[in-house]
């Protein structure tokens, strides 16, 4: 029994002296990485989010302009500027593709609907296919805005 003891506590002190000298070599190693090895430096500090250039459409009869940016919580803000008015802002969400069950955007077709000062509605959809302004000038969608109960058509652009 008393063998099986000493045994039993050579075999303890063993292992705890390889325990020990196995944190010493992983601290020295731990000190000997590179550079490149070791964890970079916390992150720089964020930048402020701001909308990002999303879309930008325009049209004539009359004439009329109007700028998308996309807001980092999903909303867009719409500016749209109208020959000889004050220029209008809205915040817009993008619609649903399907409500109640039925289709509420065509393939390509993006739409964004929202309100203004005022109350005031807006809805703009933007779909997909070569338009050309009355200069000739080709764009990549058409642009349907409804402000209130005012249609405008026009064309324009993604941002790249």
């Amino acid at each position: 029994m008393q063998l099986i003891l000493k045994a039993t506590a050579i075999l303890l002190i063993l292992f705890t002296f390889t325990a020990c000298g196995d944190k010493k070599a992983e601290s020295a190693t731990a000190g000997d990485q590179s550079p490149q090895q070791q964890p970079s430096a916390a992150p720089q500090a964020s930048q402020e989010l701001v909308p990002q250039a999303f879309f930008t459409g325009s049209g004539t009869s009359p004439d009329w302009k109007m700028n998308i940016l996309a807001n980092v919580n999903g909303s867009f803000e719409v500016k749209i500027e109208k020959a000889g008015e004050p220029a209008r802002s809205f915040t817009a969400m993008k619609e649903a593709l399907y409500i109640d069950s039925k289709v509420n955007t065509a393939s390509g077709e993006v739409k964004l609907s929202g309100e203004g000062e005022g109350g005031k509605k807006l809805s703009v959809s933007l779909i997909t296919g070569t338009c050309k302004e009355a200069t000739g000038k080709e764009h990549t969608h058409s642009c349907k805005v409804i402000l209130d109960k005012e249609k405008l058509s026009g064309c324009g652009d993604y941002a790249e």
